[in-house]
């Protein structure tokens, strides 16, 4: 009886593990991919206004940062994929995780899906 209830418990949890894992879809699996809300105009305008050139830095050139864009649109699990140095790739972090939700991604069956973004901000050093 015991064991019963020792491999009950360990089902029951190794199974929510599983449900509770996302899939994170890559942009070339998916129908429609996420979107800044009011589309790539509004993004370098949101960009423009507020990614501040931390006053170290005097770069120019193309970094990138990672994301997900989760079902919601919420994003989440962020990295610096390119860095430029001189806090430039925290910088782009900071705007977008303090930003507004995005547009998320969808399967071809309309199924909105968690999708891992990689965004190219390109600077111009002072």
């Amino acid at each position: 009886m015991r064991n019963k209830k020792l491999l009950l418990f360990l089902f029951l949890f190794f199974s929510q593990l599983i449900i509770g894992q996302q899939k994170n879809y890559q942009l070339n699996e998916v129908a429609t991919i996420p979107e800044f809300p009011g589309g790539q105009e509004q993004l370098r305008a949101y960009i423009n206004s507020n990614y501040e050139l931390p006053e170290d830095a005097n770069v120019s050139g193309q970094l990138e940062i990672g994301f997900t864009v989760d079902a919601k649109g919420k994003l989440s699990n962020f990295g610096i994929v390119k860095d430029l140095g001189s806090g430039t790739g925290e910088e782009a972090i900071r705007i977008f995780s303090s930003g507004p939700r995005w547009k998320p991604g969808k399967l071809s069956d309309g199924t909105l899906v968690a999708v891992y973004y990689i965004l190219p901000i390109k600077l111009q050093g002072k």
